[in-house]
């Protein structure tokens, strides 16, 4: 219990920063709109279930939007625990952030109709209302067109037990108990992770003969990343070893730090509140791989900060020699008021570094036809270091 609440803990403070605009029918049918506008200039709509808890999942799936080709693009389903609805993004080649909400997830096949799925990729279905749902869906694509490749992910052990870190009594038990031991295994799955499939009355055969029979009809490679976990699984399910593969996750160079630049004095009207609420949310939740430098002035409460620094005033000339200086990755324009034209956005788009803005006035304008341009859509401070963590490796491939 002990090693899950630590896992939980996490998790817990991620779902205290979501904050998501409730959904809207008419909202919803014009965002459905873009989606398809945006769709139809790729070849190859990759469509993937995930969850929305972060971590190694998380890495993964931004590993694989790195690797896409330029007609390749990812539409992702992910369960907002939380809000009890689904989150439907696209990620890959496009500029703009595009997020729909359904609060069920059987209505989005019937949405998404028209939309030619060349792959599923099943990356992690942990806390799910229904894995049966997800299942049916599946089948249906596949029912329509058996060329259609299903990958499934083993990123944990949900597929062998609810309880997917097969722990008992803080030790690995790989799957490997008896009936009456499985019913213990129910006071270790927090909230958090159950679905309609799992109740008190659930059989551990019931459960796996769920999984097994998806995995032998409907899913053409059961992707592993680990010996270990490849032996586990082949022990459980020996049935699809020939489908199971051996992938293991590729070592992404990295640096100390995401360097962000702000450019010109950085006050209210500018963002300055933005960038003082994100540095604390850097600061509550332990992270340190994202630093701002203000290239012009500033006045606040972020002098003394590690993960901030003042650069001073700038003549525009010098501003290349000074990002490069600094190592700089991208460039932030967090003004919260619509600008009349923006010379900053201006200066971002000739500097030829990933920009972000929010999606309002003259820097918008600019950003959108940007093709390193990203539109924030919200200034809760999860949000905006979700997406410069997005941008940076879109732009950073290995």
């Amino acid at each position: 219990m002990k090693i899950l609440k630590r896992f939980l803990s996490p998790l817990f403070k991620r779902l205290k920063f979501s904050r998501y605009q409730k959904i809207n029918c008419k909202t919803n049918a014009l965002l459905y709109t873009e989606l398809f506008d945006i769709l139809k200039h790729y070849d190859r709509v990759i469509l993937y279930f995930d969850h929305n808890f972060g971590g190694g999942c998380d890495k993964y799936f931004w590993n694989q939007v790195r690797k896409l080709s330029k007609n390749e693009i990812i539409l992702r389903i992910q369960y907002l625990y939380a809000e009890k609805c689904y989150r439907i993004g696209i990620s890959g080649g496009i500029s703009k952030e595009l997020i729909i909400q359904e609060p069920v997830l059987t209505a989005i096949p019937d949405k998404i109709k028209g939309i030619d799925i060349y792959e599923i990729v099943i990356n992690n279905i942990v806390s799910y209302p229904s894995i049966k749902e997800v299942f049916n869906i599946v089948k249906t694509y596949k029912n329509l067109n058996d060329s259609l490749k299903v990958v499934f992910c083993g990123h944990d052990y949900y597929s062998i037990c609810p309880n997917f870190t097969l722990l008992k009594n803080d030790e690995p038990c790989l799957g490997e108990c008896d009936k009456n031991e499985f019913k213990t295994c129910f006071s270790n799955i927090e909230p958090l992770f159950l679905n309609e499939q799992i109740t008190k009355d659930l059989s551990l055969t019931d459960w796996r003969n769920l999984w097994r029979e998806f995995f032998i009809y409907y899913i053409d490679e059961f992707r592993c990343f680990s010996n270990y976990s490849k032996a586990v699984f082949e022990n459980i399910y020996p049935e699809i070893k020939e489908k199971m593969t051996l992938v293991p996750h590729k070592f992404i160079p990295f640096k100390n730090t995401i360097n962000v630049a702000v450019i010109g004095t950085l006050v209210k009207h500018k963002g300055a509140g933005v960038i003082e609420n994100f540095i604390d949310y850097l600061d509550k939740n332990n992270i340190w791989n994202v630093k701002i430098y203000v290239v012009g002035g500033y006045c606040g409460k972020l002098q003394e900060s590690p993960k901030f620094k003042v650069l001073g005033d700038y003549e525009r000339e010098n501003l290349p020699s000074i990002l490069k200086e600094h190592n700089i990755d991208m460039i932030f324009i967090p003004s919260i008021n619509g600008e009349t034209f923006c010379y900053t956005a201006q200066e971002a788009v000739h500097s030829g570094y990933p920009a972000l803005c929010f999606n309002i006035g003259g820097q918008a304008e600019q950003i959108s036809q940007y093709d390193k341009g990203y539109l924030l859509e919200s200034k809760e401070p999860g949000y905006i270091y979700d997406r410069i963590c997005e941008l940076y490796y879109k732009n950073n491939k290995v």
